[in-house]
């Protein structure tokens, strides 16, 4: 608050020299000196020194404030950090304009700490959300999946490099074109139509398909596709990444493949045959047809094995295996059980006979001497045939009928055959087919 106006001071200071040259001069005339040199000299003498006081007072408590805030003003526009304040010589106006500038110094100072304390945090926002940018980026180009980003419409805008690695089409030939140039003729119309009703109502896709490469080849991929929407709600972009998903198809076929395979022959294992014998004791049981399951010991095999060493007798299984193959029809079932043990399932036989004739060109085919890695090696084989449904109708009983017939030829001799006990009819052995009769 001002205490004294400078306006106040000054006509206070008016009033004062008034009085001191009004008094001054009615004193020389009293003394009657107003024409003599002395009196002259008193009044020029009071009138400087009236002069020189209102040249004090003017600088006193005028022209030194302003020439402080101006020259404060000065170093402001220069660049000073604005932490010096104008001195407030006085509670008058000039006091008051220098207290309220320093007020806005304070202020400014305040201010500009909050700005750069608020620049700080942007500017490191701003440093984050680059860090971000850059990152994804890098994702985008160095990310094995393939990215496809598209409009509305399913046009091509961007794609990464991993696009060109799985599908052959280069970035700047797939730019601008419908992401229809890598459709394959695996699916029929529906499947693209369910995606796009997907895509367009749920906003994502996602599940295998199969896509054609450049080249024409046609691969199994893991789409993944999701929707961007924009400030109104309506989908503006479509984002696309894909997975070729090939290596992992033949391992799952290989996997599958080992599952119901054996791994030395190639042929059915035991699950295989199992799931086979059933499939066929439910038609021949459909149809009122009869069925024959075959099972097979190697006579000498170990021999092979400890003479001429493990490598030889498994190319000997091979061969065997492969020489089996030859004898029997394409909807007979061949399978390995390990060692040296074959089954064989026939499921559409008219009579007992029909096995009876198979096993008898088994019996021959095996035991044709072969040459493995140098070695002569010849061996023979103990059968045992077990007839649906007279030995049983289902798996186990018709396995475990004819491997207990071929067990009987095993301790009778070897290399023949033998019908399961059950059934009246004839074994017969290789050695003297002939001899043998009905049992």
């Amino acid at each position: 608050m001002v205490k004294s106006s400078l306006n106040t001071k000054i006509l206070l200071f008016g009033t004062a020299t008034l009085l001191f040259f009004g008094g001054l001069t009615l004193l020389v005339h009293l003394a009657g000196l107003q024409s003599s040199p002395l009196g002259h000299a008193i009044l020029v003498g009071g009138l400087f020194a009236s002069l020189g006081c209102f040249l004090w007072f003017t600088h006193r408590y005028v022209t030194r404030n302003i020439g402080l805030i101006t020259r404060m003003v000065i170093r402001l526009a220069d660049g000073d950090d604005g932490t010096a304040l104008v001195p407030v010589p006085s509670r008058d106006e000039i006091g008051v304009l220098a207290e309220k500038f320093n007020q806005l110094l304070v202020n400014n100072r305040q201010m500009t700490t909050r700005l750069a304390h608020l620049v700080d945090i942007k500017t490191g926002e701003l440093q984050q959300a680059n860090e971000a940018l850059l990152l994804a980026g890098q994702v985008f180009e160095h990310v094995i999946e393939s990215i496809v980003i598209t409009d509305r419409e399913g046009v091509i805008l961007r794609a990464n490099p991993a696009f060109e690695t799985i599908t052959g089409f280069s970035v700047e030939e797939a730019l601008g074109r419908r992401v229809n140039l890598m459709k394959s003729d695996r699916h029929p119309p529906e499947f693209y139509a369910e995606m796009w009703r997907q895509r367009k109502s749920v906003g994502a896709w996602h599940g295998e398909i199969w896509n054609r490469r450049k080249n024409g080849e046609v691969f199994p991929a893991m789409l993944s596709i999701t929707s961007l929407r924009n400030a109104e709600g309506d989908i503006s972009h479509y984002i696309g990444t894909m997975d070729d998903i090939s290596l992992s198809k033949r391992n799952e076929e290989k996997i599958r493949y080992l599952a119901f395979h054996d791994a030395l022959t190639g042929l059915s294992n035991r699950v295989l045959f199992a799931d086979r014998t059933l499939t066929g004791i439910q038609r021949a049981k459909r149809e009122n047809r009869q069925l024959a399951m075959i099972v097979l010991d190697l006579d000498g095999f170990k021999q092979v094995n400890d003479t001429y060493g493990h490598a030889v007798g498994d190319l000997l299984l091979i061969e065997v295996g492969r020489r089996l193959q030859g004898v029997l029809r394409a909807e007979d079932t061949l399978a390995r059980f390990g060692g040296d043990e074959f089954t064989a399932l026939l499921p559409m036989i008219d009579e007992p006979l029909d096995a009876l004739t198979v096993a008898q060109k088994i019996l021959a085919a095996i035991e044709t001497p072969v040459v493995l890695a140098t070695h002569q090696v010849q061996v023979s084989a103990s059968i045992g045939i077990s007839i649906y449904p007279a030995h049983g109708e289902d798996y186990q009983a018709l396995f475990a009928a004819a491997d207990s017939a071929m067990y009987q030829v095993k301790v009778t001799g070897k290399a023949g055959f033998r019908i399961a006990a059950a059934m009246a009819t004839p074994s017969m052995r290789l050695s003297n087919p002939t001899t043998d009769g009905p049992e």
